[in-house]
């Protein structure tokens, strides 16, 4: 598995993958533009050249205090946005029936 994992990662198709700037504006946009919108973008199109296994992260989950006010607005936006298009994005191609869309996180706090 290590040499197929060194052969994916370094093909002309996984290189390209990685240049998003290549990638239709209005597709860009409809991920958000931000990190994690763009990143999410990155994920769509490494799995669309062959990657199997792709891990997209997040942080900043760590709330203690203004949960609600903090999760209602850009970070929350963020999140719904890049997901959205992310699953929409799968589907429009018909990658989703061979695609599995993971979210989790490592704990959970009470509002």
């Amino acid at each position: 598995f290590n040499a197929q994992g060194v052969d994916l990662v370094t093909s002309k198709e996984a290189q390209a993958a990685f240049d998003i700037a290549k990638e239709d504006e209005k597709v860009r946009e409809a991920y958000g533009r931000n990190s994690l919108g763009q990143r999410l973008l990155l994920a769509r199109r490494l799995v669309e050249v062959g990657v199997s296994f792709v891990t997209v992260y997040y942080g900043g989950w760590d709330h203690h205090t203004n949960i609600f006010k903090t999760l209602k607005g850009d970070f929350n936006t963020r999140w719904d946005t890049g997901l959205a298009a992310l699953i929409s994005d799968l589907d429009q191609r018909g990658m989703m029936d061979n695609t599995m869309v993971i979210c989790l996180g490592e704990f959970g706090r009470t509002p």
